[in-house]
């Protein structure tokens, strides 16, 4: 019999009549099988769409980056767009 797998997915912590918190106590999954990577299915699927998120966003704050280097070696600022009402 195969050692069973267990994955960690959270804590939680019941609260005393006070409000104050009692220790915190682990919560586990348990995983049919994990990958080459030593993920879960379910988590490497999530986080290869979490990384392509990422990578989509990194890209489009790189672009606008450029784009503003660019527009502040031609001589217009945000500012004077705004001053000059806009017209560029």
């Amino acid at each position: 019999m195969a050692a069973k797998i267990y994955i960690q997915v959270g804590v939680t912590a019941l609260r005393t009549p006070t409000g104050k918190h009692y220790p915190a106590v682990p919560l586990y999954i348990e995983a049919d099988k994990l990958n080459a990577s030593g993920l879960a299915p379910t988590e490497e699927k999530l986080l290869c769409g979490f990384t392509g998120f990422v990578i989509e966003e990194y890209a489009k704050r790189l672009a606008e980056q450029a784009e503003n280097a660019k527009k502040t070696e031609q001589g217009v600022t945000e500012n004077e767009s705004i001053i000059s009402g806009g017209v560029q």
